[in-house]
């Protein structure tokens, strides 16, 4: 688990949830030293961020979890250059966020 600034919160919910221990990366770190940690994995899954395209230049396999919002579409953001599968949930793109309105929105 690459862990971001302020997000100590969300990997305690994602530990709570999983019945093993991964290695979490949390703190400061550049792009160059969070490169050398994706470098060394079999598989990134991410959300669709830097993270996947920093895992797509070092060749290593993505699972990309995307919205569907059409503009934040994998045809235009997949990462490139690697094996990557892009995961939207199965809903149909929606042209325009309605944000709370919508019935599927967290």
């Amino acid at each position: 688990i690459i862990e971001g600034k302020n997000e100590e919160a969300i990997t305690e919910e994602v530990l709570k949830e999983i019945s093993f221990t991964p290695p979490v990366l949390r703190g400061s770190f550049d792009i160059k030293q969070l490169s050398a940690v994706i470098n060394r994995m079999n598989l990134v899954i991410s959300s669709s961020t830097g993270t996947s395209h920093i895992a797509a230049a070092n060749g290593t396999p993505t699972l990309t979890l995307f919205c569907p919002i059409l503009v934040l579409s994998p045809k235009r953001w997949a990462p490139w250059g690697n094996k990557n599968i892009s995961l939207l949930p199965d809903m149909g793109s929606c042209r325009k966020c309605l944000r709370k309105k919508c019935k599927s929105y967290n």
